[in-house]
């Protein structure tokens, strides 16, 4: 049988974090940094391992508390890097639902948390949960951040995909010029697409699988005798953060 010796060492790690901590300040503190390190290095399944970690220290602290916060969406956020959408619902709807609680609908970090729900949604091809939360992302972020800022842009672009992707041609083309008319066409197709993030996500996991089997070929010649069985799965996926341009007519 295949062992992913790997995964078992990172599992000790995390386990020796946690043990070694002066408390679970100290220990919600070091898993953070493990998961952020992790990231940085598209050490994904690493980082979902140390953000569920980190998220059961969080489930201690009063759900206004930004550790919490941070948990759930470093969580969301490993998930959504590996194709895994369906995991990364949860946690980015718990965001979302603490920053209505604590902020309301018209704050940034409201909007933020749509778009980022959004994504994931679009993602899976759930249009009909994306769109109420891209509208609401949309209106919020052009409002505070004005419409030239590039998170709004990439925002109209998203959503004319999705438009186009339920058949409203004229309504995407609508949002496609209004991206263009706030800084320009060329600007404008400089922003990841849907498909580009989609693709991304792809590679890395394809990469992930090949690096597997690469393990568990090397290890089938170490090991003659060992029968070996790799189960690996491809996954795919795209990401999701001042000027006198209109709102959007789609939005009025």
């Amino acid at each position: 049988e295949y062992i992913d010796r790997g995964h078992l060492q990172e599992n000790c790690l995390v386990s020796s974090i946690i043990y070694r901590g002066n408390g679970m300040e100290s220990d919600w503190r070091k898993l953070c940094e493990a998961a952020r390190q992790a990231s940085v290095a598209m050490n994904f399944n690493y980082a979902e391992t140390l953000w569920s970690a980190a998220l059961q220290e969080a489930e201690e602290f009063v759900e206004s508390d930004e550790r919490l916060i941070q948990a759930l969406e470093g969580l969301a956020e490993a998930y959504k890097k590996q194709g895994k959408f369906r995991q990364a619902e949860k946690p980015a709807r718990q965001v979302l639902e603490i920053y209505h609680q604590l902020h309301g609908n018209e704050h940034l970090k409201s909007a933020i948390a749509a778009h980022n729900l959004a994504t994931i949604y679009h993602l899976q091809q759930k249009y009909g949960q994306a769109e109420p939360l891209y509208k609401q992302a949309l209106t919020v972020k052009t409002k505070l951040l004005g419409a030239r800022e590039p998170d709004v842009i990439q925002l109209l672009l998203s959503y004319s995909d999705l438009l186009q992707k339920t058949h409203r041609e004229a309504e995407a083309e609508n949002l496609i010029k209004c991206a263009q008319g706030a800084v320009g066409v060329e600007s404008a197709k400089k922003q990841p697409s849907m498909a580009s993030i989609h693709a991304q996500i792809w590679a890395h996991n394809s990469a992930a699988a090949q690096k597997v089997l690469q393990a568990s070929t090397q290890q089938s010649k170490t090991l003659p005798s060992t029968n070996q069985s790799a189960s690996i799965k491809q996954n795919r996926e795209e990401p999701t953060s001042p000027a006198a341009v209109p709102v959007p007519p789609i939005l009025a």
